[in-house]
Parts: C-alpha cells; structure tokens; sequence
C-alpha cells in the first residue's frame, strides 16, 4: 500500500489550530514526502524507533515547517500529524474531534503500514 493511500484512510480533523506546542520533535518515516521539503540540519535519528528520523528546529525548539502556529506544508504532513486529533491514542487536548475515530488497532496498523511503505 502507498502511502498517499495509507495518509487517505486517516479521517480529517476538525482543527482548531490550538495544538501548535506539541509540534517538536516531529517523528517521520524515511520515505515521507515532508523530508524533500526538510534542510538536513532540521533532522536527527530517532532513538525510540529505528527506520524513522525527528523534524526538530533547534533555534526555534520546534518543528521547523511550524509558521506563525501553522504547518506550513500542510499538505505534506508527516503520519504523526495527519493521525493527531483522528486516532483515540492521539485524541486531541483542545476538544478537536475527527469525522469518525480512528480506534487503537487501526491507528496502529495504520503507522506498520506507513512504515513498510515508507521503507
């Protein structure tokens, strides 16, 4: 499965824009489309998971793609970013809620999938 087609069965959230703090130390399979957009500076190997990297902006100590509280490659989201706010593990603190939920197994079937497509 692709990852267009994996990033697809994610459904949308109704943001709100609030949950721009927790935008650091994005992690990102290799293969995402965000890392053509990323400097190689703003990104490090992540220790808690192999095969994957972390958006950070030391200068700023947050995800370098964060403008003015906005992703400014929306489009180009990492998984982490498009689950946040639709998965039950990733329910969104400022009360954002998704068309439907995305439940535990999904969601982590999901990022195996992302992984095995991304690698």
């Amino acid at each position: 499965m692709t990852l267009e087609r994996i990033y697809a069965r994610i459904p949308s959230a109704h943001c709100k824009g609030l949950c721009w703090e927790g935008c650091s130390y994005v992690p990102v399979f290799s293969g995402e489309p965000i890392l053509a957009h990323t400097e190689p500076g703003h990104l490090a190997a992540n220790p808690l998971k192999p095969g994957t990297v972390v958006m950070h902006d030391p200068g700023k100590d947050s995800c370098p793609h964060l403008v003015d509280r906005r992703c400014s490659r929306y489009e180009a989201r990492p998984l982490v970013c498009r689950m946040y706010g639709a998965s039950i593990g990733l329910a969104c603190e400022h009360g954002c809620t998704p068309s439907r939920w995305l439940g535990y197994q999904e969601g982590a079937r999901l990022i195996e999938q992302a992984g095995k497509a991304a690698a």
